[in-house]
Protein backbone atom coordinates (compact mmCIF):
# COMPACT_ATOMS: atom_id res chain seq x y z
CA UNK A 1 0.00 0.00 0.00
CA UNK A 2 1.04 3.40 -1.07
CA UNK A 3 0.95 6.23 1.38
CA UNK A 4 -1.03 7.87 2.22
CA UNK A 5 -4.08 5.41 2.41
CA UNK A 6 -7.69 5.65 3.77
CA UNK A 7 -9.22 3.25 6.30
CA UNK A 8 -11.63 1.94 3.74
CA UNK A 9 -9.08 0.57 1.59
CA UNK A 10 -7.23 -0.94 4.61
CA UNK A 11 -10.73 -2.67 5.52
CA UNK A 12 -11.19 -3.82 2.08
CA UNK A 13 -7.48 -5.45 1.50
CA UNK A 14 -8.40 -7.38 5.10
CA UNK A 15 -11.80 -8.77 3.58
CA UNK A 16 -9.88 -10.01 0.83
CA UNK A 17 -7.31 -11.81 3.05
CA UNK A 18 -9.71 -12.75 4.73
CA UNK A 19 -12.10 -15.11 2.11
CA UNK A 20 -8.68 -16.61 1.30
CA UNK A 21 -7.64 -17.85 4.78
CA UNK A 22 -8.56 -21.71 5.07
CA UNK A 23 -8.82 -23.34 8.35
CA UNK A 24 -6.60 -25.81 7.96
CA UNK A 25 -7.05 -28.09 11.31
CA UNK A 26 -10.83 -28.73 12.07
CA UNK A 27 -11.89 -28.15 15.64
CA UNK A 28 -11.31 -31.85 17.43
CA UNK A 29 -9.64 -34.33 16.09
CA UNK A 30 -10.43 -37.45 18.36
CA UNK A 31 -9.36 -41.58 18.21
CA UNK A 32 -9.57 -44.39 19.40
CA UNK A 33 -13.23 -44.37 20.39
CA UNK A 34 -12.62 -41.00 22.05
CA UNK A 35 -9.83 -41.86 23.54
CA UNK A 36 -7.36 -39.51 22.82
CA UNK A 37 -8.80 -36.28 22.05
CA UNK A 38 -6.81 -32.58 20.56
CA UNK A 39 -8.37 -29.02 20.44
CA UNK A 40 -6.25 -27.16 18.14
CA UNK A 41 -7.71 -23.88 18.55
CA UNK A 42 -7.03 -24.44 22.15
CA UNK A 43 -3.65 -26.25 21.57
CA UNK A 44 -5.23 -29.40 24.34
CA UNK A 45 -4.53 -32.83 23.95
CA UNK A 46 -6.96 -35.38 26.00
CA UNK A 47 -6.45 -38.73 26.85
CA UNK A 48 -9.28 -40.71 28.55
CA UNK A 49 -10.85 -36.63 29.28
CA UNK A 50 -7.51 -36.00 31.09
CA UNK A 51 -6.09 -32.99 30.10
CA UNK A 52 -2.16 -33.86 29.30
CA UNK A 53 0.52 -31.28 29.44
CA UNK A 54 2.93 -31.23 26.38
CA UNK A 55 5.26 -28.23 25.78
CA UNK A 56 4.77 -26.59 22.73
CA UNK A 57 7.09 -28.57 20.63
CA UNK A 58 5.64 -31.82 21.74
CA UNK A 59 2.39 -30.42 20.45
CA UNK A 60 3.61 -29.65 17.56
CA UNK A 61 4.98 -32.23 16.03
CA UNK A 62 2.04 -34.40 17.33
CA UNK A 63 -0.33 -31.78 15.77
CA UNK A 64 1.69 -32.22 12.79
CA UNK A 65 2.01 -36.22 12.81
CA UNK A 66 -1.90 -36.66 13.15
CA UNK A 67 -2.96 -34.13 10.53
CA UNK A 68 -1.35 -36.29 7.93
CA UNK A 69 -1.93 -39.87 9.21
CA UNK A 70 -1.16 -41.72 6.37
CA UNK A 71 2.57 -40.23 6.05
CA UNK A 72 5.80 -41.17 7.07
CA UNK A 73 7.71 -38.50 8.45
CA UNK A 74 11.69 -38.43 8.59
CA UNK A 75 13.65 -37.02 11.92
CA UNK A 76 14.69 -34.08 8.92
CA UNK A 77 11.23 -33.28 7.60
CA UNK A 78 9.69 -33.16 11.55
CA UNK A 79 12.42 -30.34 11.78
CA UNK A 80 11.62 -28.53 8.98
CA UNK A 81 7.72 -28.31 9.91
CA UNK A 82 8.02 -28.26 13.38
CA UNK A 83 11.28 -26.49 14.81
CA UNK A 84 11.49 -23.43 12.39
CA UNK A 85 12.79 -21.42 15.20
CA UNK A 86 14.99 -23.77 16.63
CA UNK A 87 18.76 -25.51 16.32
CA UNK A 88 16.98 -28.83 16.76
CA UNK A 89 18.64 -32.03 15.23
CA UNK A 90 17.59 -35.01 14.29
CA UNK A 91 17.59 -36.62 17.64
CA UNK A 92 16.23 -34.70 19.49
CA UNK A 93 13.05 -35.57 17.34
CA UNK A 94 13.32 -38.95 19.25
CA UNK A 95 13.49 -37.41 23.04
CA UNK A 96 10.10 -35.60 21.55
CA UNK A 97 8.57 -38.97 20.40
CA UNK A 98 9.47 -41.11 23.79
CA UNK A 99 7.86 -38.23 25.65
CA UNK A 100 4.88 -37.96 23.48
CA UNK A 101 4.23 -41.46 23.54
CA UNK A 102 4.86 -41.93 28.10
CA UNK A 103 2.31 -39.05 28.14
CA UNK A 104 -1.03 -40.24 25.52
CA UNK A 105 -0.22 -43.66 24.72
CA UNK A 106 -2.12 -46.01 26.73
CA UNK A 107 -0.29 -48.63 29.24
CA UNK A 108 -1.35 -51.35 26.69
CA UNK A 109 0.90 -52.37 23.28
CA UNK A 110 -0.73 -49.88 21.43
CA UNK A 111 1.03 -46.82 20.51
CA UNK A 112 -0.33 -44.05 18.52
CA UNK A 113 3.10 -43.32 17.02
CA UNK A 114 4.80 -45.84 15.13
CA UNK A 115 8.36 -45.71 14.19
CA UNK A 116 9.62 -46.72 11.11
CA UNK A 117 13.15 -48.10 11.64
CA UNK A 118 15.69 -46.28 9.42
CA UNK A 119 13.22 -43.88 7.96
CA UNK A 120 10.49 -42.00 10.57
CA UNK A 121 7.67 -41.68 12.39
CA UNK A 122 3.88 -41.89 11.59
CA UNK A 123 1.02 -40.96 13.19
CA UNK A 124 -1.60 -44.60 13.46
CA UNK A 125 -4.26 -43.96 15.82
CA UNK A 126 -7.83 -44.80 14.38
CA UNK A 127 -9.56 -41.74 13.30
CA UNK A 128 -13.56 -41.47 14.81
CA UNK A 129 -16.02 -41.11 12.22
Amino acid sequence: MIKPFSIDEIMAKLKNVEKRLVVNHPIIYTFNHSHLRVLPLSREVFVNNQLINLTQYEYDVLLHLLSNPNVVFSRDMIIEQCFLDSDAYDRVIDVFIKNIRKKIDPASELSYIKTHYGIGYQFVGVKDE
